[in-house]
């Protein structure tokens, strides 16, 4: 036994390892493999101990010792298998294909969003020119390493304010595609629908992402035109009206303090208008806005709260062969933990030029947020092509999460990237080397992941692949 006693001492003394409890469920987690086993609570209790003084060890009973070792062969076994699949090498060739394409339509809008970072429509309202578009083009069609199976989505500002734009800019893409295929996509605020642009979305087979933040009482706290008047009516009947004709939809949820508490009731609202799928993102930057992001621990508890209520009622529906509404951050983490496609791999699209953002001006970024972070991080623009490797200087002075004193024992080190760089620029309004934990973002992850861990060990293997293959 003594000699049992030493190994335990040494492993779990070593090995990178956590513990945490979820509404009457327990769990230990390898941090570097993120294998995610249940435990039973007196094992939580007697690893928590372990976990605050190695020499608990010394004072436990024959019995514990004993459970003891068995849950450590099964950690042991279960690192060797999934060294085994982490062995197969990330194709860096494939990733340097660009396979992603945003085009900023207008910096206008006719919301005035209460928690909107770039102020469109405010102090910002430079829209697309035709000829400039015409070059955009162009030069997306001229790159040497352009992806055979193409993504193309239109932003704003409110990108329908300015349709016709778009349909001219979508004609000129079918002239020069040739064979490549091309999936179109728009970000709305959902307030502008007519039969004509419908009709548009149908031919050309638009996938609509709409920013909503749900029910009335949700919605209309921070999503208002210009008059102060509540969107939700609008928004509302714009996505049934989409729905009906059978677009495609995802909602966009912007998680606060005062959203957070509707979360659930959200989930099941977009359910019943039969949207596809939903995300949600939490609002974390609050610099010039008036609006505080999630940052106590009661808030996080209300987020973990709805989120165990989303998976009941998944576990439900997938027992009785339903359909539900697919929560997208719910199924990237259960595909993280199960390392699927290489998902727990730390890296932006963009670092790695698979993905850019063009802006109505025709300069390039990496994405989206980069504009309005800084414009040092251009990285090309019409007249001069694509320079991805720019962003990598920057990229490179970055530390990941296994550099970080803060990230040292968290739950999710292994499959997540600490903030992305312009999350970083935001947050500190500036670019500096200083790269630390965010209590916004990371609390939010970590419930994501704690939710992801219990639906897992709540389904059988079949309910499992539904889960993963499931499209409404």
């Amino acid at each position: 036994m003594l000699k049992e006693l030493k190994e335990l001492h040494s492993y779990f003394e070593d090995e990178k390892w956590n513990v945490f409890s979820y509404y009457g469920n327990f769990y230990i987690v390898l941090l570097d493999f993120t294998i995610v086993i249940p435990i039973k609570k007196a094992m939580y209790n007697t690893l928590y101990k372990i976990k605050l003084n190695n020499d608990e060890i010394s004072k436990m009973s024959i019995k514990e010792i004993e459970d003891l070792i068995i849950l450590k062969d099964n950690l042991i076994s279960s690192q060797i298998i999934i060294a085994e699949k982490l062995s197969a090498k990330l194709n860096l060739k494939e990733m340097n294909i660009l396979k992603d394409i945003t085009i900023e339509i207008t910096e206008d809008c006719n919301l005035r969003c209460s928690y909107c970072y770039g102020s469109f429509g405010n102090t910002r309202s430079k829209t697309l020119e035709e000829n400039i578009a015409k070059q955009i083009v162009d030069c997306i069609f001229e790159y040497p390493n352009l992806s055979k199976n193409l993504r193309i989505n239109f932003f704003g500002g409110e990108p329908l304010l300015k349709f016709n734009l778009i349909a001219d800019i979508v004609d000129y893409i079918e002239e020069k595609k040739n064979d490549i295929v091309i999936q179109y996509g728009i970000t709305t605020n959902g307030t502008i629908l007519t039969d004509e642009i419908i009709e548009f979305f149908r031919r050309y087979n638009f996938y609509v992402l709409v920013s909503s933040d749900g029910v009335k009482i949700c919605n209309d706290q921070n999503r208002k035109y210009k008059n102060g008047n509540g969107s939700f009516e609008t928004i509302n009947k714009n996505l049934i009206s989409l729905s009906r004709n059978k677009i495609p939809v995802k909602a966009l949820m912007i998680l606060t303090p005062y959203s957070v508490r509707y979360f659930s009731e959200n989930i099941k609202y977009f359910d019943s208008l039969g949207v596809k799928s939903i995300s949600s993102n939490p609002f974390y930057h609050s610099s010039g806005i008036n609006i505080s992001p999630l940052r106590y621990n009661s808030q996080f508890e209300i987020f973990e709260y709805h989120l165990k209520e989303l998976t009941k009622i998944i576990i439900r529906k997938l027992k009785n062969n339903e359909k539900f509404v697919k929560y997208e951050e719910l199924h990237i983490f259960v595909r993280k933990i199960l390392n699927i496609n290489n998902e727990n791999c730390p890296v932006c699209m963009a670092v790695f030029g698979s993905s850019v953002f063009i802006d109505n001006q025709g300069d390039f970024y990496p994405c989206t947020d980069f504009k309005c972070s800084s414009s040092k991080f251009k990285i090309g623009c019409i007249k001069t092509g694509f320079n991805f490797n720019k962003i990598n200087l920057y990229m490179k002075k970055m530390k990941n999460t296994n550099e970080l004193i803060d990230c040292k024992n968290c739950l999710i080190k292994n499959i997540c990237a600490g903030l992305c760089l312009s999350q970083h620029v935001r947050i500190n309004n500036d670019y500096n080397e200083t790269y630390t934990y965010y209590s916004t973002i990371c609390n939010y992850k970590i419930a994501i992941f704690k939710a992801a861990c219990y639906l897992m060990e709540k389904l059988n293997s079949n309910q499992l692949k539904a889960f993963l293959e499931y499209d409404y």
